[in-house]
């Protein structure tokens, strides 16, 4: 991206030189005004291509952008997947939707860690005072480089060892294992990072603070970008700042979003594997990590790091004494800023249509199996292995369900908002390279959605090429819909804990904070999620799959000085203020829940409204870090009892 140099600083307060700061703030032009469009545009071939995408999306009913239709009216619709109560139209969907779920069941090993190579302690971690931006040591935790590899196919082999991935892990120096005290445990984090020059300590730092002594958080760097030792320069072209980098660029196929999940998920499974290490009986899903080094880089044979995990992991059953692997698994919370709030989302997706997979399998075979007399538990286990072998190949790779799941301003579909717009305008060929503002990968979605249009043919789900641009849309159009939080919202839900389940057990939670009057992410990003998700809860409580997961979707807005009016007469944000990483946002206070309450039905509408009233009283004007902190201590602290 073209990018402008900021003063980089660790402080939270200006957390926007690591994650904003990129490309035009104004990005004035976009959305083109009508008249501006080129004419040609309307009846290009790319155009009858982009009819034909939109109609396999349900966005609009083809008509185009022209100065006859009503802009504003575009930018609020969603695909009439999510708003038709015709049973054809819901039945496409939900045959769309679980082909997807499947697809990412048959490719999951792709998430599945397969080798630990080093373990690197960096240097103390660090905090900044919220006040003044001083950045100190922090005795409470310390910085380590993971160096990973995950499965390169679905038989099991790793990668091979010119394929190294990396990533940061922050963990706790207090060690709580002697206490054998679950509770005083401390939950692991897979944290997707901002922006696309990187992954920074700094902006680690900077969300999680003081949190960083009680939580275990490990990052992955996205294909293409370096680590970080401190924060990203905009004003070089190398990315890292005057503190250089830890590990260089990782070389692996890039597809903004979609592999940027596999990457989340699978440094999540190699910290996972690492924390079984404290039963011999785990053996088998246990990834020994291969080399650690101390801050001098001297080699450690203790595996200090991997003994320290074992003993200080939370997990999901208590103490880790079963031979059942999902009895130790750790509770661990998904979580992103910006282009990682979206990743994040997407990785709780891939591994909710998972599980989902595998669930209505294993529902299947054992209905049918009670069903002709039999009873033994043996029995049915073996022919559940049988028909998943079948179904989803012999290399599915089953992963955790989360507790809690955090979205810090991320975006959440290319179907609605100014996204809407952009999408058309790369594939019609009008647009440029800053359509979508500040959004990380624009350049990768441009030159991607450009090439639709000019016909370059995408692979199908078979892996084979479309044959002609019908077939074409269908696989573009899947490729959106992997991107696509609304759409995928049933499959996000089903990776918490316990959603559409009747147990008494916890349930997980989800906590969205997004700034209104955002430039960068439009606030509407965040309202159509939450609202969906609202919806599908609701409609889970309705048929009695009791009660569904906890969504807090907090809007935030900024103090009087970053406000104005704007030509509509409403608020609008100053100059050229972001809000979506800037002091406009981590200076802004709780206003109102991005949840609209508006389904159209009486009883759930009251619902949501009382929901949004005890948003109102838990949350009245509390900053971005006192939501988290809120948050982090009563919602999600009960979604992780065993």
């Amino acid at each position: 991206m073209t990018c402008r140099p900021l003063p980089l600083t660790l402080s939270f307060l200006a957390l926007a030189s690591t994650v904003a700061g990129c490309g035009s703030a104004e990005n004035e032009g976009f959305p083109p005004k009508p008249e501006d469009i080129p004419q040609a545009s309307f009846n290009s071939p790319a155009a009858a291509r982009w009819k034909l995408l939109a109609k396999e999306l349900r966005i609009d009913d083809g008509t185009q952008v022209t100065d006859d239709v009503d802009l504003t009216a575009k930018l609020s619709k969603v695909s009439s997947y999510l708003t038709s109560a015709d049973a054809k139209v819901q039945a496409e969907y939900t045959a769309k939707r679980d082909a997807i779920a499947l697809q990412y069941a048959k490719e999951s090993y792709k998430t599945r860690c397969a080798a630990i190579d080093l373990i690197q302690e960096i240097s103390a971690a660090k905090v900044a005072d919220a006040t003044t931006g001083k950045v100190s040591d922090f005795a409470g935790a310390k910085l380590y480089l993971m160096n990973y590899r995950l499965q390169a196919d679905a038989k099991g082999t790793a990668e091979p060892t010119t394929a190294v991935r990396s990533g940061l892990v922050v963990l706790p120096t207090t060690s709580v294992s002697a206490q054998n005290d679950n509770t005083k445990k401390y939950p692991l984090v897979a944290y997707g990072h901002g922006g696309d020059n990187g992954l920074s300590y700094s902006e680690i730092m900077a969300v999680f603070g003081q949190y960083q002594g009680n939580h275990i958080v490990v990052a992955p760097s996205f294909p293409g970008e370096p680590v970080c030792k401190g924060g990203i320069d905009y004003g070089r072209t190398d990315t890292c700042d005057k503190d250089g980098k830890i590990a260089e660029a990782t070389k692996a196929f890039r597809e903004p979003f979609i592999t940027d999940t596999d990457e989340l998920l699978g440094i999540h499974d190699c910290l996972v594997r690492a924390s079984m290490g404290v039963s011999t009986s785990l053996a088998p899903y246990v990834i020994p990590v291969t080399k650690e080094r101390d801050a001098k880089g001297a080699e450690v044979t203790t595996k200090a790091f991997q003994t320290f995990l074992t003993g200080n992991v939370k997990r999901i059953g208590g103490t880790p004494s079963s031979t059942d692997p999902t009895f130790v698994l750790p509770v661990s919370y998904m979580a992103g800023l910006s282009r990682g709030g979206l990743t994040a989302q997407l990785a709780l997706a891939k591994a909710g249509g998972t599980l989902g997979t595998l669930s209505a399998v294993q529902t299947k075979v054992t209905s049918e199996a009670t069903a002709a007399g039999l009873t033994d538990a043996a029995q049915i286990g073996t022919l559940v292995k049988t028909e998943v072998e079948k179904v989803v190949g012999t290399g599915f790779f089953q992963p955790p369900r989360f507790s809690c799941a955090i979205d810090f301003f991320g975006p959440s579909t290319f179907l609605a908002t100014s996204y809407r717009l952009g999408l058309e305008a790369f594939v019609k060929g009008y647009g440029n390279k800053t359509s979508f503002y500040d959004l990380p990968t624009g350049e990768q979605l441009f030159e991607r959605w450009k090439a639709y249009g000019e016909g370059v043919k995408f692979k199908k789900s078979d892996g084979t090429l479309a044959a002609n641009d019908a077939e074409n849309a269908k696989a573009a159009a899947e490729l959106i819909f992997k991107m696509d939080v609304p759409l995928q919202s049933p499959l996000i839900l089903g990776s918490l804990r316990n959603w559409n389940s009747s147990s008494s057990k916890k349930q997980g939670s989800m906590l969205i904070l997004h700034g209104l009057f955002d430039r960068v992410v439009p606030a509407t990003q965040s309202q159509v999620s939450s609202t969906i998700y609202f919806g599908v809860n609701a409609k889970a409580v309705a048929t009695g799959a009791l009660p569904g997961v906890n969504v807090d979707a907090l809007g935030l807005t900024p103090p009087a000085a970053f406000l104005t009016t704007g030509a509509d007469g409403k608020p609008a944000l100053k100059g050229r203020a972001l809000q979506h990483g800037d002091a406009a946002f981590f200076t802004s206070t709780y206003t109102a829940s991005l949840t609209q309450c508006a389904t159209g039905n009486a009883t759930l509408d009251a619902a949501c409204k009382a929901s949004n009233a005890a948003l109102d009283k838990t949350y009245a004007k509390a900053t971005p870090q006192a939501a988290l902190a809120k948050w982090l201590s009563t919602d999600c602290a009960a979604s992780t009892a065993p």
